[in-house]
């Protein structure tokens, strides 16, 4: 489907707290246990389908699954960018107070796909990485990144502050936004498995 939780959020002001102290081991665990999760939910989805099955779409307003694949790791790589550019930047300072949501309620938005907002041109499906096979690899790859990335980082990523269209997220909320999205397209990925018309 031409829908996605990813809009015009990529006019991203990044603001950092320098009283930051390091991330929480709570917030270390709680993202790490997201990332994890969201990609197994994924691979299990896809991982005994066929080719047929992974490009079947039921109409040519809908997507396919490989073409959900596509647009995951196109925004996940894109939001893992942002993420990383919040290491160089310290543009001033944000209270916690000014957050939009809590990270229940942002999973809980992302997840709900009664809404539907189009998403970025640069984040809609094109075959940019060539094949499913490395469109898979791509995913897995900046998957793998962030996982990486969470295990190991020194810093607070809740003083570390983002603009999206729904207000203010933290960098704990933004990698909690990226594993829900995919958990959202997931979703997706079982309704088009679930049509009489899927391919056997």
């Amino acid at each position: 489907m031409k829908n996605s939780i990813l809009p015009l959020w990529l006019s991203i002001i990044i603001v950092t707290n320098s009283l930051a102290q390091s991330i929480s081991e709570s917030d270390r665990s709680k993202v790490l246990s997201h990332l994890q999760e969201s990609k197994n939910k994924l691979l299990n989805t896809i991982g005994n389908l066929s080719e047929e099955q992974l490009y079947y779409k039921p109409s040519a307003s809908k997507w396919s699954i490989a073409e959900c694949l596509e647009h995951l790791a196109l925004s996940e790589k894109s939001l893992s960018a942002a993420i990383q550019m919040t290491h160089n930047e310290e543009s001033g300072r944000v209270d916690q107070t000014d957050i939009a949501l809590s990270d229940e309620a942002l999973i809980e938005l992302i997840t709900d796909r009664t809404n539907k907002v189009k998403t970025r041109a640069e984040f809609e499906p094109t075959e940019s990485f060539g094949s499913f096979q490395s469109t898979l690899a791509a995913f897995r790859e900046v998957r793998e990144s962030n996982i990486h990335f969470v295990e190991n980082t020194s810093s607070n990523l809740r003083s570390q502050y983002f603009d999206f269209p729904f207000g203010k997220v933290d960098a704990v909320q933004v990698l909690l936004f990226i594993s829900a999205h995919t958990q959202r397209h997931v979703q997706q990925m079982k309704e088009l498995i679930s049509l009489q018309s899927f391919p056997g």
